[in-house]
């Protein structure tokens, strides 16, 4: 019994010895052309995904930037209000129990507000924006 690989691979060079079929279908022509463009789509790809981690790690920066400025005008904000407490109050510290206690109240409806349908809704709304960036990309 002949092997079927074998003889596949029989009609193959016996194909490949008539040069009038292969030079028609221009064989070699296609192959090349095809790894090309796979060439090309790899390297496409490496472009797009690089220029893609730039633009989020450009926006990671701005973000945490922004995070930073906003810390600090809330804690320089937040001290300046204790010391604005401490001289109505006339005390050295009640100021800054009454500002932490205002952080505490906060912190407390903060953590109870945040339940799931709060974070489903974060969730969506994140998803949302970045279904609109890729949008936004691909019509680029």
């Amino acid at each position: 019994m002949q092997n079927p690989v074998n003889s596949c691979f029989k009609t193959v060079v016996n194909l490949s010895e008539k040069k009038g079929l292969f030079s028609f279908l221009n064989f070699e022509s296609i192959v090349e052309n095809f790894s090309g463009y796979i060439e090309k789509r790899i390297a496409l790809f490496k472009m797009e995904f690089f220029e893609d981690l730039a633009l989020g790690s450009a926006r990671l920066i701005i973000f945490l930037v922004l995070s930073i400025c906003v810390f600090m005008i809330i804690l320089f904000l937040s001290i300046a209000g204790a010391f604005v407490l401490n001289s109505l109050l006339n005390s050295h510290s009640l100021g800054f129990v009454l500002v932490a206690a205002f952080y505490v109240i906060v912190f407390i409806i903060l953590s109870f507000a945040m339940n799931k349908k709060v974070e489903g809704k974060l969730k969506d709304a994140f998803l949302e924006m970045l279904n609109s960036l890729e949008e936004k990309d691909e019509d680029d």
